[in-house]
């Protein structure tokens, strides 16, 4: 090895300015992985937003559906005789979509049903904890027949599992597929896994439980989405600080 101070000068100026672009570029991927996450998180907003507004509208369509007399006390004339609205006892089916619909999105709302839909996944993916680190990938090149697909030990059940980074999101077939899964578990043994949510249940629509349930897939997606960068930016930190070591 040389001897020159002036080939020893440049040699560390080299490093140095190596390891300042390493670490440079290891600062612009966290950007980008911040304004990926945010722009996800914006997409989230949106989507619940638009449900919402899909909500509102679907009450002012029964509403505007809703005869005129069934907001009255109940009496109308006709001929110049009064004559009941309703029978006795009868409730408007117009007031009762709308009052069923109200009581769905209580239900969906609750924490006794969003706690149920966070036991329902652990159960079905085959976890211990709902953390972003804990989610599995998805397997790839296999079908939950195949032998190598991750099942239930107790059941020989196939766990569900996700295509996280599919662009296509919760309406991604398989993704659509998981979320039916865990629809359809919670209907059936939802009530044995939560006695106190049997109420809740028997009062969410399928449509509102399937919100439920896809709110939850999106906000587990984004954490798995950032614990994989994390993952990334670590064996990157690792490599470049070997490489110019």
């Amino acid at each position: 090895m040389s001897n020159d101070p002036g080939a020893a000068a440049q040699r560390t100026l080299a490093v140095t300015a190596l390891r300042a672009a390493t670490q440079e570029i290891v600062e612009l991927k966290q950007k980008v992985s911040a304004l990926e996450v945010s722009i996800a998180k914006k997409d989230h907003v949106t989507g619940v937003l638009l449900h919402s507004i899909e909500l509102i509208n679907a009450r002012l369509n029964a509403l505007e559906d809703t005869p005129n007399d069934s907001f009255t006390s109940g009496t109308t004339a006709v001929g110049g005789q009064e004559q009941a609205g309703n029978q006795e006892g009868e409730e408007d089916p117009g007031k009762a979509q709308i009052r069923k619909k109200i009581a769905s999105e209580e239900a969906a709302e609750s924490r006794v049903v969003k706690t149920l839909v966070n036991k329902m996944f652990i159960h079905l993916l085959g976890i211990s904890k709902l953390e972003k680190k804990y989610l599995p990938d998805f397997p790839l090149d296999l079908d939950p027949k195949d032998e190598g697909w991750p099942k239930d030990p107790a059941t020989s059940h196939p766990y569900i599992r996700f295509d996280w980074a599919h662009p296509q999101k919760a309406d991604a077939p398989v993704n659509r597929k998981a979320i039916d899964e865990i629809l359809a578990f919670t209907r059936v043994h939802g009530s044995d896994e939560a006695p106190l949510a049997k109420q809740h249940l028997d009062a969410i629509l399928n449509s509102d439980l399937r919100q439920r349930i896809t709110i939850k897939f999106n906000n587990l997606r984004l954490g798995y989405l950032t614990h994989q960068k994390e993952q990334h930016w670590t064996v990157a930190q690792i490599s470049g600080f070997i490489k110019v070591k």
